[in-house]
């Protein structure tokens, strides 16, 4: 195939900035979904409503020029856009590169779910919501990462299956325990949707490490938020961010030595 004879560096460029301008969409359309699609709309700063020029909205380096500062009113840009973006324009060269042995078409369905893992982890962070289409497209590219790089192999689908089953059940059990002794939901209804197709991605070899991993790093900056930034325990976390940068890591690991 011609694209296979690229350079890998020429690749990892493009899709670092791809990666990068697909984030800076993302965080757009998730920041203001109703005008976000539309071509008439200029993006504006969050403090003084001016509109943005077109040098202020080059992902990742518009950032770093204006050291983090609005070009108008000089207030601090949050943030969070330029992790967002550095997060997509990183993983998605990594995940080229290390599934570089696998067929064209699973390194494409590896792609558009870290894609949506990333889009999780914002939207999550930031909004409290789990995407429902999100979920589905997750779901549909995970079936057809198998499809096409494992030849209907009988044990992984049936690893995959259970996989699903024990991700959904695990999360929405704890939040069933936890909601009858609190008296108040401990995980949102998206969480465990999130957890069961996560288990059909990895399999349910891989789902305990994803739990474990979220769990600590959720706790650390639940920690944190009460310690450093006066929080309460009662404070919300945006657990599905945690599972999805969780998943990305296990995969990632999943990929390099197994």
């Amino acid at each position: 195939m011609a694209f296979k004879m690229i350079p890998q560096s020429y690749v990892f460029l493009f899709l670092f900035i791809f990666g990068a301008c697909i984030a800076s969409f993302l965080v757009s359309f998730v920041d203001n979904y109703k005008n976000a699609l539309s071509p008439f709309t200029r993006s504006k700063c969050d403090y003084c409503k001016n509109s943005l020029k077109y040098n202020n909205l080059i992902p990742i380096f518009s950032y770093l020029i204006q050291k983090g500062k609005c070009h108008s009113c000089k207030n601090n840009i949050k943030i969070n856009y330029l992790i967002y973006e550095l997060l997509l324009a990183l993983c998605l060269p990594l995940s080229w590169l290390i599934s570089s042995e696998l067929n064209f078409s699973s390194q494409i369905f590896i792609g558009f779910i870290v894609i949506i893992l990333c889009y999780t982890v914002y939207l999550d962070w930031e909004k409290m919501l789990i995407s429902i289409p999100a979920l589905i497209l997750f779901f549909i590219f995970s079936i057809l990462l198998f499809l096409f790089s494992n030849s209907f192999n009988q044990d992984i689908l049936i690893s995959k299956l259970i996989g699903l089953f024990v991700g959904y059940i695990s999360l929405w059990g704890i939040n069933k325990i936890y909601k009858i002794i609190r008296k108040r939901d401990g995980i949102g209804e998206g969480d465990p949707l999130l957890f069961a197709v996560i288990g059909f991605f990895v399999g349910i070899e891989f789902l305990f490490y994803i739990l474990i991993l979220s769990s600590i790093t959720g706790a650390i900056y639940g920690i944190i938020l009460v310690k450093y930034y006066k929080g309460s325990v009662l404070d919300r976390v945006p657990f599905g961010s945690f599972l999805a940068v969780a998943t990305i890591v296990i995969y990632f690991y999943k990929m390099l030595y197994y």
